[in-house]
């Protein structure tokens, strides 16, 4: 009687770990909408889009260059110029109709890099996608949209890695044609090619790092699957992180614990080899063991952070490709997206009050285009707020309004140079159809001073600004001629 009471009772508790487990699966593919879905298909998409086109513009480019050096250098030593560019044409064709060609759906895992975003989202979508669980009753809609991204993922990674050969090859192909030109002067055409490889190199880094911090769209269906029990046993069978490490059969029972040491065993027998050894930096013997073992897992810190950058994660390399090494000072602003260029800035000027015109803020926006770390060319917008005789007749009204364009070049440390031309509208006017939209009736500023610029947070950044402006005397009423400003960018 009591087996079968036991029998019951484990049916009945396998059933319900069954439901837990169905109900689990459940809940996380209705907590994956279709908009979240179809976002992240739209963005790995278009990101396959853009890598692809911007390798194959490269391959253009830098055989463009090779032709024009093969030409110069048929002038000068033409059968070496044959020896040198021979076959180089079919070469780039080659790479440039893989680029075209339909990806190996064969390879699990095409990118050679690791990437733990790539890995992670990758893995989530296969468990998702798995034969299995398509008799859930999941719409026939959400599982074709998590193939397609499942192939997408699959697509993104190919491009990545023929990326990555793109570069190995350019990088050799450099590194030979240095070699067999030294003796030549065709520093020009070489630089060029270097320019060229080391910012591509740039931007394929930084789109890596981009997949490799998942967003707010990645991290939801991340912790939608991670609350299904059976992924986490999928994952490590599944992922590319336990195809390089392996795992074992018995990973996470008891019987994989079966033979090591505690912790406590293993500072016993260091203090047995080790004894009691006092030092004047490190009073005991256990003092010194954790001495060391700190030492140890800095320098393993370090050589972290090494094979990091080496991968390509912080936008400091390429990849498994060899490192280009720029043979010139390099633009950090030349790889980034237009919106990334641009600085905003706000900054407000108060003029004291005289016996033609009240007191008033010029307060300005402006928008402005970094050309490099120490150039910057913008335009902006200001207005100016009266604000009547301070402490004895406040009263607002609107005393103008203006158009500004300035360049900003850096001089030293903090200091920048800073010019530009102004157009001030100086006239009290209570709506803007009173304007005078003819601009010769608008006052002239030419102005040339020094700014100095600040920290206030990591976005933000405050400036002080002495300007003087060469046709101060042909202004009506007289302006004063220097002008001081106080302001931020972001």
């Amino acid at each position: 009687m009591r087996i079968h009471i036991h029998i019951v009772l484990l049916c009945a508790t396998l059933n319900s770990m069954g439901a837990i487990a169905q109900n689990a699966t459940d809940t996380a593919y209705s907590s994956i909408s279709d908009k979240a879905l179809h976002s992240i298909d739209d963005k790995y998409t278009k990101l396959t889009n853009v890598i692809n086109a911007k390798t194959a513009r490269l391959l253009q480019h830098m055989l463009a260059r090779e032709q024009k050096i093969k030409r110069r250098l048929q002038g000068i030593d033409s059968s070496k110029a044959e020896q040198l560019f021979a076959g180089t044409a079919e070469n780039y064709n080659q790479l440039q109709a893989q680029l075209q060609s339909p990806i190996n759906s064969a390879a699990a895992n095409p990118l050679r890099d690791y990437l733990p975003g790539v890995d992670s989202i990758q893995t989530a979508f296969r468990f998702l996608n798995q034969p299995n669980l398509s008799s859930l009753g999941i719409p026939a809609d959400k599982l074709q949209q998590i193939q397609s991204i499942s192939t997408q993922i699959q697509t993104l990674q190919s491009r990545l890695q023929q990326a990555n050969d793109v570069q190995a090859f350019l990088k050799e192909r450099e590194d030979q044609l240095k070699a067999q030109l030294s003796q030549y002067n065709f520093g020009g055409g070489l630089l060029g090619m270097n320019k060229q490889l080391y910012y591509y190199q740039q931007q394929i880094a930084r789109y890596k790092a981009l997949l490799h911090d998942p967003q707010k769209l990645e991290e939801t269906i991340l912790s939608a699957v991670m609350r299904v029990p059976a992924f986490q046993n999928f994952f490590q069978q599944n992922s590319y992180l336990s195809q390089l490490f392996g795992t074992p059969a018995d990973y996470g029972s008891p019987a994989s614990l079966a033979g090591l040491q505690t912790r406590a065993q293993v500072q016993q027998l260091i203090g047995q080899r080790v004894g009691n050894i006092v030092t004047p930096s490190a009073g005991s013997g256990q003092a010194f063991i954790q001495q060391q073992m700190q030492g140890a897992q800095g320098q393993i810190s370090q050589m972290q952070n090494n094979v990091t950058n080496l991968a390509g994660i912080n936008g400091n390399a390429g990849g498994n490709s060899d490192l280009v090494m720029p043979q010139f000072k390099p633009n950090s602003q030349k790889t980034k997206p237009l919106f990334k260029r641009l600085e905003y800035g706000f900054s407000i000027q108060t003029t004291h009050a005289t016996n033609l015109a009240p007191s008033y803020s010029d307060i300005a926006a402006t928008v402005g285009y970094k050309f490099n770390d120490r150039a910057t060319m913008g335009v902006g917008l200001s207005y100016k707020l009266g604000v009547g005789r301070p402490l004895n007749n406040i009263k607002f009204t609107n005393e103008g309004v203006g158009l500004r364009s300035y360049v900003d070049v850096k001089a030293k440390g903090r200091f920048w140079l800073t010019g530009g031309m102004e157009y001030n509208y100086m006239q009290t006017f209570s709506k803007l159809t009173d304007l005078d939209h003819n601009i010769t009736a608008w006052q002239k500023s030419a102005l040339l001073g020094l700014t100095k610029k600040y920290n206030i947070s990591k976005t933000k950044q405050g400036n002080l600004q002495l300007l003087y402006d060469f046709l101060y005397k042909q202004h009506i009423p007289a302006s004063q001629a220097l002008i001081f400003r106080m302001g931020y960018t972001f």
